[in-house]
């Protein structure tokens, strides 16, 4: 759904699969609708949906479009990380299966509202560091978002 999206912005000749260094291009997996700690079984991998992806500076080098970090952050079209709970082979095609839908009522797209200035939804923000998925630097950045909140 997201090439859809950037192919108003960006020549068609850039976005070609894997365009914007991700691992798994899928249908289906949006930020609002997955929930942080949702599993996922794809091919014969289970992966768990942890973090919104952060494009670094090298992905608007090889676009050629160095505000193009800014522009995944504003539009909110970040994409998802997975972090492997049980190794497997996924290959094209595949099904996409929610294995155990996560109890935290916090989603993707909240985390990617997070990198945006604020304010921020104090509860929101005490939602996220709740679930126990985070990685430091996630943590760290919502901790500092509840104390600005709190000022």
């Amino acid at each position: 759904e997201h090439y859809a999206y950037w192919r108003q912005f960006l020549p068609a000749e850039l976005l070609l699969p894997g365009a914007f260094g991700e691992n798994l291009t899928t249908v289906g997996l949006l930020e609002d609708a997955v929930r942080v700690g949702d599993c996922f079984r794809m091919g014969t991998a289970v992966l768990l949906a942890v973090q919104p992806r952060q494009p670094c500076a090298k992905l608007g080098i090889r676009l050629g479009r160095p505000s193009v970090v800014r522009e995944f952050e504003q539009a909110g079209r970040s994409g998802i990380y997975f972090r492997v709970q049980q190794q497997g082979v996924v290959q094209a095609g595949d099904a996409i299966a929610l294995v155990e839908r996560s109890p935290y009522a916090v989603t993707i797209q909240d985390m990617v509202d997070c990198l945006a200035p604020g304010p921020h939804d104090p509860a929101k923000v005490q939602a996220l560091l709740a679930t126990p998925y985070l990685s430091a630097s996630w943590h760290a950045r919502l901790t500092r978002l509840l104390a600005a909140a709190a000022k």
